[in-house]
């Protein structure tokens, strides 16, 4: 299945993934349980298709580990090392270390990939589902998560824009915006999940750059927005819901891409 491992160029964001590793799960969103309900959601959609299930852009495996647990065969791939380590080191296994532009498979390798929290780190996303399309017999997943209600990084994405004239830091798109770039054959929404972070604790996050948000914008720029978001009380504001949707494209779908 793996053809062989190549030496990326550096992309933006992967020198933060390494500094960041050890800590990445502890700084997310989502409680162990809560994770687990996602995966038991998730699961029986994903075993339409069935088969070997390629999750690009793994990290450390918070997604992987609950839908294996559920009986869905993944191969977790991933570029950052630190990322990797981490993720074995919490349990997850089978990892393929890769670049998502140019996956180390051969062509219809897997049944299907998933994308969750990923696409919009990557410079050319499109070329990354065009590389999903080469690999997979069935086609794509894809997970968005949309708050219900304004968070502290939707605010610090604002400000920033009004700052910068920049509306996003990161080079690609989400993935549900892919939505309207290539319209999926399916989608869903699949459940509501909650925040189990304190909003505090969040900003305390925020003003250590645990987030990928932050690692572009300039340190002085950075400090006015944590500011201005302490200002406005979002250290003392619940953080809101999200509702998670689950988007399917097959592979004659994508060949539109």
């Amino acid at each position: 299945m793996v053809m062989e491992e190549h030496e990326e160029a550096p992309q933006p964001y992967l020198r933060g993934f390494e500094l960041n590793a050890t800590c990445f799960e502890e700084t997310r969103g989502l409680s162990g349980s809560t994770l687990q309900q996602w995966a038991e959601t998730l699961a029986p959609h994903l075993q339409v298709w069935g088969g070997l299930v390629l999750e690009v852009g793994a990290g450390t495996g918070r997604f992987t580990r609950p839908l294996t647990r559920c009986g869905v065969q993944l191969v977790p791939l991933d570029r950052s090392r630190g990322m990797i380590l981490e993720g074995r080191r919490r349990g997850t296994s089978g990892y393929v270390r890769g670049d998502a532009g140019r996956l180390p498979f051969r062509d219809g390798a897997f049944s299907q990939a998933m994308l969750v929290h990923f696409l919009h780190l990557v410079p050319d996303p499109l070329a990354v589902v065009r590389e999903v399309r080469r690999v997979t017999q069935r086609g794509l997943v894809a997970i968005s998560f949309e708050p219900q209600g304004e968070a502290p990084w939707s605010r610090y994405l604002e400000l920033l824009a009004n700052d910068q004239g920049r509306h996003t830091p990161f080079p690609g798109l989400p993935e549900r915006d892919l939505a309207s770039v290539v319209p999926p054959d399916e989608e869903i929404e699949l459940l509501t999940v909650h925040d189990h972070r304190h909003a505090d604790q969040m900003l305390r996050w925020m003003e250590d750059h645990s987030y990928s948000f932050t690692w572009a914008v300039p340190a002085r720029v950075h400090r006015r927005l944590m500011d201005q978001l302490r200002a406005e009380g979002f250290d003392r504001q619940p953080l809101p819901p999200s509702k998670v949707r689950f988007h399917r494209w097959s592979a004659q779908t994508l060949m539109r891409v």
